[in-house]
Parts: C-alpha cells; structure tokens; sequence
C-alpha cells in the first residue's frame, strides 16, 4: 500500500504471454492445461492458474474444499490471473505513513471500529482455488524418462496477508529462485504458489457456524493444494518426495499449523521440508469470541441465519467481508485459524511445546531485525494506553496477566534501553513482534534441536517482510540501496535447502545449525555469518506461562 515494504498487503495481476501451439500441455486426468513460455536467462514453462479444487461457491461456500469436476473438451490456458475476495484493515493507512515518518504527535487517535471500508479490489472472485506451476525446460523435457520418484525438488508457496488478502503472484514469479537452482549446471527446481480463501470467505467459525459450515477452510485449501502436489507433480517433472513448502507471515503460521496438523496423529505431513519466514501467529479466539465474530457477520450482511449467509450475491458477501476487516482493531485482522479440534487439535505453541507434530520435517526459518513497528500504533504514548494495547490483544486476560505482562516481560522504558527499547513505541513493537512472530520462531527451534537452520534479516530497516524483495528478486532494482549479493545468497541457501535439507552451497558463506543462544546466519548489508540470536528466550518462555493459563473465551 504505497510503500515498497508493504507488498505483503498488496493483490495484484500479471498478464501470462500469449500462448502457441508449440507450448506443453499437461494431462491431470481432470483437465488439459497448456503452459505459456517465459523466456530470460532461462526458459521456464508457466502453467498458470490450474484448477486444484471445485469451486467454492453456492452449497461449497464455507465449505471444505472438494476435487474439481472432469473436463477434457478443452484445454486450458490460465491466461487470466484470479484474486480470492480480500479487504485491508483500515489502520494500515496509518501503518504506512507511520513508518514512512510522518509526525503523530498533534494528531487525535482514530477509532477505527467505524472506519469505512476502502475501494473493493476488482479482478477478484470467489472461484479462485487456483495455483501456479513453473517448470524450467530442462526439467520439463526429461520428465518422461523420469521413474515418479526421480524428478527435481519443489518448492510451494504460501503468501501471507494477515489471513485477509494476497494471493500467488503477490510477492514474484519464483524466476529467481528457479535461476539460482540452475547454477552450476543443474537441472533447477519446480515452483508451485497457491491461493486460499481468505477474511470470511476462509476464517468463519464458532458452534453455530460449525453446524453447517466448515472452521479453517482457508487452511483447508492450502492442504489440499499440498495433496495435489503431491498427486500430480510428477506429471511436471517434480519430485513428490522432496517437497518444500515456503511462505511468509501468515503463510509461514499456516506452515506452522501444517507441521502440527492433527497433533501429529496422522502420519507425515504432504512436505518433507518448510521455510516459515517471519511465521505469523496470535493466540487463537476461543469459542465465544468465534461465535460474537459470527454474529457480527451475520449482522454486517444484515442476515440472521448461515443459510442466508451462504445465499448472498458474490458483491453482497464481498461489502461484508470489506467491512469486517477494515473496522480490525489496530494491528489486527479480525480473521485467522482457529482451534478446531482435529486438523487444529490446538494452537501451534501449544502443539510444538508438548511434542505433538511431524517430527520429521526438515526446516529453514527466519525474520527481520524489525519486525514489530509495522502493527505498533503511533498513538500508544502512555503506559495506560499500552495497557489497553495489551488488552485488545488478550481480550479475556486477567488483570493478573495484564500486570505481568507489563511489568515483568515489557516493563515501562528506560532511558538506557537495557529492556531492548526506549520509547512506549519500542515496547509495543517488541511485545506485538515476540507474541506474533519472533516466539513462533523460536518454540520451533526447541522442538527441532540440532536439526534447524534460522536466519536474521538485518538490511535496514528491517521490516516485516522487508526479506520478500530478497527472496524473490529477479530483475535489476531500482532501489540503489538494493544488495544484489544479499539477495543471490538468499536465494541459493533456499534452493540448497530445497534440494538436500542444508543450505550451504558453493560461493556462499557458510551457515551453521542453530544452537542454544547462537548459530542464527545475518544477512546484513555488509556481512552474511553467524551470530547470536536476538530473541530473548526468557521472554518467549514467560509468553508461554501466560498462554498456558490464558482463556481465549
């Protein structure tokens, strides 16, 4: 929105080249799809908006996600890009020019519980359960003489977006990644990106929603898209059995919720290695606060009942969702997973924290040095307005934890920056980043010991989501503080890791396993190594104590 650092919250379309008769089509068993060739340094097949489930709409809205219908009469080219419906909370205008530097000082604060939603973003559908798939020609032209289980490593693509918006080609088309994996001669690897449902569209839940309805179907239709992969890329040239799934914000909390799906009951998961970058996860609403954000839908469409909800037009639903997202308290989006009870036995960090998840992932994480201003109100200037802060965040916390919280974990600021910050805007930043992200972090470095690789994203500034330029460049920057070196590098630990489960590589500084206090790799603008990690262990562990006890009721 406006600022480079923010393409997380942004949806857009790109135009495929136009298609020839001379381009790959791939046989699904439930439909033909062509590609469309895009050529630079190398030649890439682009198999642009496959079908992966049936569409979500009329009986399937709210809905699990189901196999799509046979369709051989025609073959089909994507050429039109899809954007699930999406809103943007209105304290994101704020956000941007908060962090762009304007001045809050004089400026009275904003009530955004009556905020009007912005302009609907147009090109958006609720029949949007689409991926991509880019196969290099290489990889392409010897799938045939391939056995199912000798095809190159795949790499799968969550985006993030706060639960609420984004989509497949939000962050970049993978060109740089697949580039970086051609290198020395090899074949490359496949990339696959995905839509989900999002806002009310994926998130609904509560009792009387689930009577009918289906709680996490945006979680839902990422595991589906995992399963096809796992069907159908052999068709393309991948390997089902070397598998990476990457995303970043929420999609690397939906990877969290994928490692831990079903408390680790049911086997392995359809991935055998994860790059969770800046993993996003807020303590889960429990079940009265998924039954009040169901009645607050109900009444935002002016219905009363889940069936009048499943029958509204597609611009009826579209306002509501606008509407609900865009009235998100401050650093909140209103919608996400919940605890379900089977695929989402429980939360994450509970989860990861009681040995209940597929311990046999593979996993490269990381996050950004600053990760916490972006969601940090500029009107928070008081220790009674930080309190209030503490409470929209934990809405059914006691006084007790409240007090903790604020004095024992984030006590008020000192002049000397002995706690990690100097200001109430320092303090709410560190306390929104450890709880949302740097803490998902690291409750997975404990559970996967000596088997890990976690990076810090140090390139000021070092916002959230400021790594996605990195990860994904592909073409020159305009940006004169860009750091091409940075970025290649970033890019050849993720292929490496992709490949064989360590990221260290030829022309690369070399990356150690993390360990209890150290072994995080830096990416600084002018040195990559090793150094201590900067998330305090005792705060995260004092996050734990609180979420043990806290009722989200």
């Amino acid at each position: 929105m406006l600022f480079l650092a923010l393409t997380l919250f942004l949806g857009r379309v790109i135009a495929s080249p136009i298609p020839n008769d001379a381009v790959p089509v791939v046989d699904l068993g439930y439909e033909l799809h062509a590609a469309t060739v895009s050529e630079g340094a190398s030649t890439v097949y682009r198999f642009s908006n496959i079908r992966y489930a049936a569409p979500p709409l009329s009986a399937l809205r709210f809905k699990a996600p189901t196999s799509p219908l046979v369709n051989h009469t025609t073959v089909n080219y994507g050429q039109e890009n899809v954007i699930c419906p999406q809103a943007s909370p209105a304290w994101l205008i704020t956000a941007v020019d908060f962090i762009s530097g304007v001045d809050f000082t004089n400026v009275p604060t904003t009530n955004y519980s009556n905020a009007n939603p912005p302009a609907i973003t147009p090109g958006t559908s609720e029949d949007c359960l689409f991926l991509d798939v880019a196969v290099p020609q290489a990889v392409w032209e010897s799938r045939l003489a391939k056995k199912r289980n000798e095809g190159v490593p795949v790499i799968v693509w969550i985006h993030g977006g706060g639960f609420v918006e984004g989509d497949k080609t939000l962050d970049g088309s993978g060109a740089g990644l697949i580039l970086q994996s051609e290198k020395y001669g090899k074949k490359g690897i496949i990339y696959v990106a995905i839509n989900y449902r999002l806002g009310l569209y994926g998130w609904l839940s509560g009792p009387t929603f689930e009577k009918k309805g289906t709680a996490n179907a945006g979680l839902l239709d990422q595991r589906f898209a995992l399963d096809w992969v796992q069907k159908n890329i052999h068709l393309f040239g991948g390997d089902p059995a070397r598998v990476t799934v990457m995303g970043e914000s929420a999609g690397g909390g939906s990877i969290l919720h994928h490692i831990t799906a079903f408390g680790g009951q049911k086997g392995k998961t359809p991935f055998q290695r994860a790059i969770p970058q800046s993993p996003f996860i807020l303590p889960p609403p429990g079940k009265q606060a998924q039954e009040s954000l169901f009645a607050a839908t109900l009444a935002a469409a002016n219905v009363t009942s889940f069936d009048a909800l499943q029958s509204l037009s597609e611009d009826q639903l579209e306002e509501t969702n606008y509407l609900l997202v865009a009235r998100s308290a401050y650093g909140l989006f209103r919608f996400g997973p919940v605890v379900d009870g089977t695929y989402v036995p429980a939360s994450p960090v509970t989860l990861l924290n009681t040995k209940q998840y597929d311990s046999s992932i593979q996993i490269l994480d990381g996050h950004n040095s600053n990760e916490g201003i972006l969601f940090t109100s500029p009107f928070i200037t008081t220790s009674s307005a930080y309190n209030l802060f503490l409470k929209d965040l934990l809405p059914n916390a006691s006084e007790d934890t409240i007090t903790y919280i604020s004095t024992t974990l984030y006590p008020p600021p000192t002049t000397d920056g002995t706690q990690g910050y100097n200001s109430q805007t320092g303090r709410v930043s560190s306390t929104y980043a450890d709880l949302a992200i740097k803490c998902n972090a690291q409750y997975l470095h404990t559970a996967f010991p000596n088997q890990l690789y976690s990076y810090l994203f140090a390139i000021a500034p070092g916002w959230h989501s400021n790594d996605l330029h990195y990860t994904f460049y592909d073409t020159p920057s305009t940006n004169p503080d860009f750091n091409v070196t940075v970025a290649e590098t970033l890019q050849r630990y993720i292929v490496s890791f992709a490949k064989g489960g360590n990221p260290n590589a030829v022309d690369v500084p070399d990356w150690p396993l993390w360990s209890e206090g150290g072994g995080v790799q830096r990416l600084g603008r002018e040195d990559i190594g090793a150094v201590d990690d900067d998330v305090w262990a005792m705060r995260c562990a004092g996050w734990l104590e609180v979420l043990g006890g806290y009722s989200s009721t």
